[in-house]
């Protein structure tokens, strides 16, 4: 008997927005382990062939803030 196991592959999907900005186009998605890519117009995402277990998302390229002088 022969048995073959194929690993079981996911798509993570998610939406980057801010309170301030409303969504955020162009920002890094990371997942490690897996692979990535970058937000569209509407702030989604979506990254195919990520592996089955616990996924780390890592954003990058975010809009920085300056808090009003008091």
């Amino acid at each position: 008997i022969t048995v073959t196991c194929v690993a079981s592959v996911g798509t993570v999907v998610g939406l980057v927005t801010s309170p301030e900005l409303g969504p955020l186009a162009g920002v890094t998605v990371t997942l490690t382990p897996g692979g990535g890519g970058a937000t569209g117009a509407t702030g989604a995402y979506s990254i195919g062939g990520v592996p089955a277990g616990p996924v780390t998302v890592t954003l990058s390229g975010l809009p920085t803030f300056c808090a009003p002088a008091s």
